[in-house]
């Protein structure tokens, strides 16, 4: 029977030693030991995560008239519950794969890299997750926790094409919201999450005005502007734009005609940077060779979307696609617009509003969607392009049902003959 408080004890006691050694004046620890103390640090959250799931799953939390382990840690720690939730989830993963619990264990690879794989022990991929572990382990050593975090991603897009989930981004989408409070002061509180494109959109622009905004401020006053200050500033000159424009969100459809007076932006909302191994893209590729290509790659992924993702995007963006030269150099080649402005401009004269029936949304604030996907080898023509709001958007590329239902109003009439 092991006694755990003799085992705090000489745990306190080398921390103590440790902390004297390492923390009194005069220490100057090297490189080397620096990563030591930190692979102990990993080491030790781990097993303080180990610790919490072995104790959730005693029971002695309802012994001691607690109703959770999460209540009894949460009050006797003072840690969050939601760091607590973690752990739990951590240590849990830890106790059911012994296979990573040694790794973390042995410093092959971090808490950090643990944390992506908590996420493929849920019901829906731990079948798969099973026979990929030891592969998914190798990889984590060989790559730092964001790359892997991409790793896990791609991975993840790869389950869900064969057991037919919707897609992560999809996901996000679905569960996209912003909420708008108006404090008891007159300040307001903003907060919520935004899915990928509308997340990009966003911090573009913002990026954009705050820069702006930044150089036509004095530079006296440059070092008080903070960068949130002018993210908050920035989106105030959108929102007041959007007003003083005269154009509304939701237009009764007909009020918005070929002979209103706006501006037709030659730039997309999007720009893509498009590096593409076509055997990612094959849907036979098995998980088992994606993960034996990581092995010997560099630098496995850059970033990573689901197929359906790419499809939507890749409709209607600035597009720059690079060539890589037999020395090892990129030729960034040319920039080019999957659905060309003028083109696009064609197809707002021919509607006033998104292609699908009851939708008001401006056409000038739609993508230009490929009813033969682009990416499949839909030709860029008026006849193959439909403008459809974003929301919409996302639901043709994700939804098979709405697509199939609304294909038919994805028909563009021709732009009125001029007379006279």
């Amino acid at each position: 029977m092991f006694d755990v408080s003799t085992t705090l004890a000489r745990y306190q006691e080398t921390l103590l030693e440790i902390e004297q050694v390492l923390v009194s004046p005069g220490s100057s620890p090297t490189t080397s030991e620096i990563q030591a103390i930190h692979a102990f640090r990993q080491t030790v959250d781990s097993v303080c995560d180990q610790v919490s799931s072995s104790y959730a799953r005693s029971g002695n939390w309802a012994n001691e008239g607690y109703l959770s382990a999460k209540t009894a840690i949460v009050l006797t720690t003072g840690i969050r519950p939601r760091s607590v939730n973690v752990a739990l989830a951590q240590g849990n993963l830890l106790h059911q794969f012994p296979i990573v619990a040694e790794a973390v264990r042995s410093s092959s690879i971090t808490n950090d890299h643990a944390a992506c794989l908590v996420p493929l022990a849920n019901e829906t991929y731990v079948e798969y997750f099973t026979d990929d572990v030891n592969e998914l382990v190798e990889v984590g050593k060989t790559v730092n926790a964001e790359q892997f975090s991409y790793v896990i991603r791609h991975w993840k897009n790869m389950i869900d094409a064969v057991i037919d989930e919707p897609s992560e981004e999809f996901v996000h989408f679905e569960n996209r919201k912003l909420f708008l409070n108006e404090l008891a002061d007159g300040t307001w509180l903003v907060h919520g999450e935004l899915d990928a494109v509308t997340g990009k959109i966003l911090d573009k622009a913002l990026k954009c005005l705050s820069e702006k905004v930044w150089r036509n401020s004095s530079s006296e006053s440059r070092y008080d502007y903070t960068p949130a200050q002018q993210r908050a500033d920035a989106i105030g000159y959108i929102a007041q734009g959007f007003v003083s424009s005269g154009i509304p969100a939701q237009s009764p459809a007909g009020e918005i005609s070929s002979k209103t007076l706006f501006r037709y932006n030659p730039h997309s909302a999007l720009t893509a940077d498009i590096i593409v191994d076509l055997d990612d893209l094959n849907k036979e590729t098995t998980t088992r060779d994606f993960l034996k290509k990581c092995l010997h790659s560099a630098s496995p992924l850059i970033n990573t979307h689901s197929h359906t993702f790419v499809e939507q995007i890749l409709c209607d963006t600035d597009i720059h696609v690079p060539f890589k030269n037999a020395d090892g150099t990129y030729n960034l080649g040319r920039t080019a617009r999957t659905a060309p402005w003028k083109i696009k401009k064609q197809l707002m004269l021919s509607q006033t509003t998104c292609s699908i029936p009851g939708c008001t949304i401006p056409a000038q604030w739609c993508d230009a969607h490929h009813i033969h996907h682009w990416l499949h080898g839909g030709v860029t023509s008026v006849e193959n392009l439909a403008l459809v709001c974003r929301r919409h958007h996302m639901m043709m590329h994700n939804d098979k049902t709405f697509e199939e239902k609304h294909r038919a109003a994805l028909k563009v009439k021709p732009p009125p003959e001029k007379t006279g």
